[in-house]
């Protein structure tokens, strides 16, 4: 018998053969609902807080988990060089806050893109938003409408390391009262 002839058949693991592939069964379909934004009521309203105020709206919201985050500036940058600037400006914003820095960008976008800036809290409007807020020369609140005490986080080299091994934030907040802590020792 020759040697050659014993070389692996298909169905053996023969590393020159590729093996066969999975069968893959297609994703099952995902049932997303869709929450009723009433796109032409809520344009009906902003069209009306725009005549009231005698200016253009731009609205502003982070719900759930999310938050003013280090990139939004550049979502502001972009939508106002397209209305170009105004004498007026309203923004509406409901946010639970975020980085204060990119408050404070976004403070100064709105800023350069106006004479007069107004801010309207229908809601939460807690902590860096509440920073962006105060960067307004008129704020207006509604009966559900409401502004938070600033503390800011810092993130730099020098914090506590978090389990990842990269810096924690501390706030403001907490760095006074370590302070305190530490000068009544």
């Amino acid at each position: 018998s020759n040697m050659d002839d014993q070389s692996p058949t298909p169905t053996q693991n023969d590393p020159r053969t590729p093996p066969e592939p999975k069968k893959v069964e297609p994703p099952k379909a995902i049932n997303i609902k869709v929450t009723n934004l009433n796109w032409s009521q809520t344009q009906s309203t902003i069209d009306k807080i725009e005549k009231t105020l005698g200016s253009k709206v731009v609205c502003y919201y982070t719900g759930g988990n999310s938050k003013i985050y280090v990139t939004h500036p550049d979502f502001f940058l972009e939508i106002l060089r397209k209305i170009g600037h105004q004498p007026k400006l309203a923004l509406v914003v409901v946010s639970g806050g975020g980085h204060a820095t990119a408050s404070l960008r976004i403070a100064s976008i709105l800023r350069d893109y106006c004479d007069e800036l107004t801010v309207l809290v229908p809601s939460r409007c807690a902590s860096a938003a509440t920073m962006l807020a105060l960067a307004a020369d008129k704020i207006i609140l509604t009966p559900a409408g409401y502004l938070t005490a600033i503390d800011s986080s810092l993130v730099q080299e020098l914090n506590p390391k978090g389990s990842n091994g990269s810096p924690v934030s501390v706030s403001v907040d907490q760095i006074k009262r370590a302070i305190k802590f530490l000068n009544e020792e």
